[in-house]
Order: C-alpha cells, then structure tokens, then sequence
C-alpha cells in the first residue's frame, strides 16, 4: 500500500470511528435498555478537581491522522476538557446516580471492599464499551468496499484478527462485569484489593489491565484481569491494585505486591510499567509542562507496541515522570 493509500485508508477509519462514536448504545448494566450517557469513571467534582486546572487535563489519545508524525506517532499526551476527560457512554442516568450514587456522594473509602467494587465495576464496564466501539468500527472498516480494493489478503486478515481481538477483549471484560455484579449483590470476597497512599500528585488513573497476548484469537476462556486505580486527594495519592483471586497469575500478583511496597521515591517508575499497558489515565497540565518530551516520545513508542502484551518486561530504569510527581506534591503542600 502506498502512501496516497495510506492516507486514504486512514481517513476512512476515522471517518467511521467517528460515525460509530456517535452511536447511541444501551446501559452497560445487565439487564437494561435505557440508553446510556457520558458519565466520568471517577467523581468530576471531587476526584479529577484534584488535578485539573483551568478546567483541563492530559490524557493519552490518538494522535491527528493527518500530521506526519502519526505514522510514527499514534498517540500522544493531549489537553481535554474536563468534560471529556476520562469519560464514555456506559450507564443510562438511573443507574449511573442508583448504583454509585455512595461513592460519589459520600465518601469514597478505599478500605471499604464494596467501594473498590464499584470503582473497578465502572471501570471494567467502560472498557467493555469502549472495545464494543472498537468492534464496530473494524468491521465496517473491512466491510468497506474501498478498503477490500486497497489492501492485500494477508493485510485484510490482519484486520481482522484485530477485530477478533476486540471481540475476544469485549467477552473477557463482560464476563467480569457478571462477576461483579454477583460479588455486590452478594459479597464473597471473591476479589482481592492492596491499597497504599504516596506523597505525589498530578495524576489519576481508572481502568483494567488484561494479562496476555491481546492478537491470540484462540483463547478459550477469559484472561485474568487487574484493576488498576488511582485517586488523588487533598493530602495524598491513593493506589488501589486489585484481581480476582481465582487469577492464575502468580507472578503478577507478587509483582503488585512489589509495587505496593514502594515508598514515594520509587513508586513512578512501576507507575510507568502499568500505565504503558492503558489509556484510562490522565495527569494535570503542570506536570504535562515538567515532563521531557523525549521521554514522552519514548513512552507512547512503548505503548503503541507493547501495551496490551501487558509487562512482557519490566522497563527497570525507565521513569517517565523523573520525579515530578513527588516535586508537583512538595510544590502543593510547601506552604
């Protein structure tokens, strides 16, 4: 394929990711066919008031298809509205105030079990939303006439062992959304939670992360999952790991519990290793400024390569913060 139809190509995916992001989907909550509407994975006016400014924030996102460095660069750190920040179409209005109207409302406990439920509830049904987007877009992608005349067999098949993925990924995740739901309406502690504050800030995290190889369309049963979150407050930073205690990861689960170790100087670095595998994560425009550039650039070539084989290697001695998450806390709590 060349250039002209790169480009080309390009246009139609984003022509249709756009159509289908426009789409009106029903609840995520099982059972309901109200439609759903934009609602954030973490509290607008408590939680992510912690870290926007001037109403802004800096999540990763798709870079511009149609600047050069997108071949090279897909992604990249962009500035969001806090609107759009950590946000998609999930729960319709009834069930998005019933269901986690105590943690947002309330105080959000982080050494509740039922809390962290709801947390990584809301964040394994966004993810399910968001690979049903996914889904649809690469199918109209490969049912479209043009792209069928452009791309060769094994190109064609590539795509859709992408889509397939997707497929796989949307199973998995709405698989765990059945098992949380069971776990709040009758609780079994069928999951496990480590939860550690740091002296840090400037940065929120809400999301899964899958164990195992995202393009292996022959799975028979779910991969495990992790939960990862991270909630910034007035005095500190809360990280909170949690899995299913049927996960046959051992290895991961020692690696969490690694990382819970970890004091305020050595956190960022394991901060890094996750982050790289998401997208459901943002930091505040001030540590955007402090951050290198280079380090940036190299962060998403992992991410874009890498990042839902999830820590195929461990990244030591790559830092994407470089302290600035520590220097941010000390700059807010000086006075």
């Amino acid at each position: 394929m060349n250039n002209k139809d790169k480009k080309k190509g390009l246009q139609i995916f984003s022509n249709i990711h756009q159509r289908v992001c426009l789409l009106s989907l029903p609840c995520m909550c099982t059972g309901c066919s109200e439609p759903s509407i934009n609602s954030h994975l973490l509290q607008k006016k408590g939680i992510l008031s912690k870290v926007f400014e001037s109403g802004h924030m800096y999540e990763p996102r798709p870079s511009n298809i149609f600047q050069e460095k997108f071949i090279h660069n897909p992604s990249e750190l962009k500035r969001v509205g806090v609107e759009q920040a950590l946000s998609v179409h999930t729960f319709c209005k009834t069930h998005d105030e019933n269901i986690f109207g105590e943690i947002e409302k309330g105080n959000l406990e982080l050494n509740n079990y039922r809390h962290c439920l709801l947390l990584s509830y809301r964040a394994v049904c966004a993810e399910a939303r968001r690979k049903e987007y996914e889904v649809e877009v690469y199918r109209r992608f490969i049912e479209s006439n043009t792209i069928r005349q452009m791309v060769n067999a094994k190109q064609l098949d590539d795509l859709e062992k992408f889509r397939c993925s997707f497929k796989l990924g949307q199973r998995d995740l709405l698989s765990h959304r059945s098992k949380i739901e069971k776990e709040l309406e009758q609780p079994k502690n069928e999951y496990m939670f480590y939860h550690k504050e740091f002296s840090i800030s400037g940065i929120y995290c809400s999301t899964t992360l899958s164990l195992g190889n995202f393009l292996d369309t022959n799975l028979e049963k779910p991969l495990d999952l992790f939960l990862l979150h991270v909630i910034p407050t007035e005095n500190k930073t809360h990280i909170l790991l949690g899995f299913d205690k049927n996960c046959e990861s051992n290895w991961a689960k020692l690696y969490f519990q690694e990382l819970m170790s970890k004091d305020d100087n050595t956190i960022e670095e394991y901060l890094t290793s996750l982050l790289i595998r998401t997208n459901g994560w943002g930091i505040s425009p001030s540590v955007y400024e402090e951050l290198s550039k280079d380090k940036i650039t190299q962060f998403f070539k992992l991410y874009d390569e890498d990042r839902d084989a999830f820590i195929s290697q461990r990244y030591e001695n790559f830092n994407l913060f470089d302290g600035v998450l520590l220097e941010t806390y000390r700059n807010n709590h000086s006075s």
